[in-house]
């Protein structure tokens, strides 16, 4: 792979790693006892992924584990060092759409 760059000095400044890290969000939705007449909201299971080569390296990795769980989330760290996910894929199902 090539890659051509340029320096500039324009301001704020991403820097660019190999392998970004990504979470992997799995939801369910927990099955009401019997007798219940409320519905559970959905929970997950996260898996932090790292040493990745692309974002197609990490979806892959989400669909083939995705089957047993009703929905999942991909998320891409935005900056090493950060606490700011950005969502690659996927559903929250907690959210309104």
């Amino acid at each position: 792979m090539k890659v051509k760059y340029e320096l500039k000095d324009s301001g704020p400044h991403l820097s660019i790693r190999p392998f970004p890290e990504y979470r992997a969000r799995f939801w369910n939705r927990p099955v009401a006892a019997e007798g219940d007449s409320f519905t559970y909201g959905y929970q997950y299971l996260e898996w932090q992924l790292s040493e990745v080569r692309d974002v197609h390296e990490a979806q892959r990795w989400v669909d083939a584990h995705a089957d047993e769980y009703e929905q999942y989330t991909l998320y891409a760290c935005a900056q090493p060092g950060d606490d700011i996910w950005l969502q690659v894929s996927g559903t929250d199902p907690n959210r309104q759409p």
